[in-house]
């Protein structure tokens, strides 16, 4: 279960390729209660490839948000959110399941005050082309959006209704 929150204060934007607007940045999902796991689940076509981007702006400064990131249960990355800035974490590889399940688990440290929290993300996933879209002579080197490679992008603001 998550629960909703949103401040009205400014979000500094990161100066990244990403460009998450502030006013999503504003919005984000925790754990509801004591909770210390926060969870996205899907499930998808066997072994399709995806890749995760991650979106994080901290609003709420009183205590310490600490967490680990796994990308379908892989080893950990350690994160801690930024306060009042825009951050972000993504899946360094193409990952892929042979049961079509997929998970992205954030899970609070024994040194965190707070829950994890969430305010977006992205999910790109691979798609492959049996046959080519343009002639090799059309350019000298194809062009891909930076960590997609080709992949189809969905983005989530992470709003429950």
């Amino acid at each position: 279960m998550w629960a909703n929150l949103s401040t009205t204060s400014d979000i500094q934007e990161e100066s990244s390729l990403f460009g998450v607007p502030s006013a999503i940045l504003q919005k984000a999902v925790t754990v509801v209660g004591n909770g210390t796991m926060l969870n996205v689940t899907w499930e998808d076509r066997l072994f399709i490839e995806f890749m995760v981007f991650l979106h994080f702006a901290d609003f709420q400064d009183s205590k310490i948000r600490q967490f680990n990131v796994y990308f379908n249960n892989d080893s950990p990355l350690l994160y801690t959110p930024l306060y009042l800035a825009a951050d972000y974490v993504y899946s360094v590889v193409w990952y892929s399941s042979t049961n079509g399940k997929f998970n992205i688990t954030l899970v609070a440290t024994a040194k965190s005050l707070l829950p994890p929290m969430l305010n977006a993300y992205e999910i790109y996933t691979l798609i492959a082309h049996s046959t080519p879209t343009t002639f090799s002579k059309d350019c000298k080197e194809p062009f891909h959006p930076p960590h997609t490679k080709g992949g189809a992008k969905i983005f989530s603001s992470l709003r429950l209704n």
